[in-house]
């Protein structure tokens, strides 16, 4: 509620077959990007605020061109990832290292 007045960047991907748009207020003001880097960028500008990836703008961070922002509730956003296995039962090392890369548990999920 603290951000509803400012202009923020949002994120569409309209590649497939239904475009996905970051959550946002709809009466909050916003200007539409297709690409991280250019929500980096708009935010880098000082035009608006976004939700970026703290690895992506880390050095950004640390140099203190931005700051982010102390928020009481909501500060972090979690993302949600799946990985799609053809061979559940497979013992590779690369699926291995991307399942302890992507932070998974190796509790899988079978559907």
């Amino acid at each position: 509620m603290d951000l509803i007045q400012h202009l923020a960047v949002i994120i569409e991907n309209d590649s497939g077959p239904e475009p996905r748009r970051q959550p946002h207020s709809e009466s909050q003001p916003h200007v539409v990007v297709n690409t991280i880097d250019s929500a980096i960028q708009a935010v880098r500008s000082g035009i608006c605020f976004g939700w970026l990836p703290v690895y992506r703008i880390a050095s950004y961070l640390n140099s203190g061109e931005l700051v982010g922002l102390p928020l009481p509730l909501g500060g972090e956003r979690s993302v949600r990832m799946f990985l799609v296995l053809k061979d559940v039962d497979s013992t590779s090392s690369e699926k291995n290292v991307l399942l302890g890369l992507l932070g998974a548990n190796h509790e899988l999920e079978v559907l």
